[in-house]
């Protein structure tokens, strides 16, 4: 590190070859952050803008932080450390303005992660969407601040589910290990989203409140982000009853959304409950592991601290949070009410388009007669039938 300080102070004004060395130089903090933040830590003269220039895209190296964590998060002690670092990082992003950047770190630390089915050695993927991501959104809706908190994970979730389509390889369908990771996966998070939902069911005026909306509209996303995954998964191995069961559940829950949204006349008429609920999870879906259940407990229980301790506080529509520094604005960037409405109404408009792309249920039987028509049909010219 010294030897790299010395070089960057030497280069001077040389532009080109300091834009190229600061780059490399960057990429090399990054490493370090990952595999040896806790044996040696880095050089604060990386780590302050001041001084050097930051990744504009990772300034607090937050992508090779998390990635730290992945050799030991069979261990309890570096899961509970794991939990503390995402809420203060999730906290300092929303006092910061830095959500989307947050979004981004979290994905880019899971991207291209093969989940083998070993459960001695589970992914950042396995850990975050099978019991952190849950603890954050289930409540979601539940408190004063909750949801700015967990707006960045809303947003990295969808990119993150995206990748467990099997046109992204992220699993072999053919290992039942690797299958069940998956199945947790997918069945746990929709849990979260869906039961989420529960509280704009039986207070629907919620859905006249513009931040609920904005919310609504990422979590629609996110549950868009599982179908294709869940559908060839069921499709394949028979298994994720359980999530399919949530989409299904998402989607009668959709359709009273949109109708309350739209004021339709026949709003009535669409139940937010689907026929039949949801199984309720056994208790070994959190991913073959028991213990990412207590892992769950212990970021909702933190998590629940933080946002009831009474420094979260919201005036008109302004959110601050209070320190011992002082009292911090939060930018939540959220739309008017006519604006939120019609974010969400596309975002369940594509959920239904996804729906009928996977063949979805009643999609399907209609797709498999009109299939059937064609095979039956007799090509025709000039009113008379051709011999083929």
């Amino acid at each position: 590190m010294e030897a790299m300080k010395k070089n960057y102070l030497e280069l001077g004004q040389n532009s080109h070859v300091k834009s190229a060395y600061v780059e490399f130089v960057q990429s090399v903090v990054e490493f370090l952050q990952q595999h040896t933040h806790d044996i040696c830590p880095v050089d604060q003269f990386f780590t302050d803008s001041s001084a050097f220039p930051l990744p504009a895209t990772d300034p607090t190296y937050v992508v090779g932080r998390l990635k730290s964590y992945v050799p030991k998060l069979s261990e309890q002690r570096t899961l509970k450390q794991l939990v503390s670092f995402l809420q203060n990082v999730s906290e300092r992003a929303a006092v910061d303005n830095e959500q989307a950047y947050l979004a981004s770190q979290l994905r880019t630390a899971t991207t291209g992660t093969f989940e083998r089915g070993d459960t001695s050695k589970p992914t950042l993927r396995q850990v975050l969407l099978g019991a952190i991501f849950p603890a954050y959104i289930e409540p979601i809706f539940k408190t004063t601040a909750g949801w700015i908190l967990a707006k960045p994970l809303l947003q990295a979730s969808r990119p993150i589910l995206e990748e467990l389509n099997y046109q992204h390889c992220q699993y072999s369908v053919t290992d039942p290990g690797s299958v069940a990771i998956v199945e947790a996966i997918l069945s746990t998070m929709l849990d979260a989203l869906y039961n989420a939902t529960e509280l704009l069911i039986t207070h629907s005026g919620l859905l006249e409140q513009p931040h609920i909306l904005h919310t609504l509209s990422l979590l629609t996303a996110a549950v868009t982000a599982t179908v294709l995954p869940a559908s060839h998964l069921y499709r394949r191995t028979g298994r994720a009853a359980a999530a399919v069961q949530r989409i299904d559940a998402f989607k009668a829950f959709s359709l009273f959304a949109a109708s309350t949204l739209l004021g339709t006349a026949a709003a009535d008429a669409f139940s937010p409950y689907p026929p039949t609920d949801p199984d309720p999870l056994p208790a070994a879906t959190a991913g073959q592991l028991p213990w990412l259940s207590d892992v769950r407990q212990l970021c909702a229980r933190d998590l629940a601290q933080a946002l009831g301790g009474g420094a979260w506080g919201k005036q008109d529509e302004r959110y601050f949070l209070a320190r011992k520094s002082g009292q911090r604005t939060i930018v939540t960037a959220v739309g008017t009410l006519e604006e939120e409405k019609r974010s969400v109404v596309r975002a369940i408009e594509e959920f239904h388009a996804v729906l009928g792309v996977a063949l979805w249920r009643g999609e399907e039987d209609l797709a498999e007669k009109k299939r059937r028509g064609k095979e039956r049909s007799w090509p025709r010219k000039g009113g008379e039938l051709c011999m083929i």
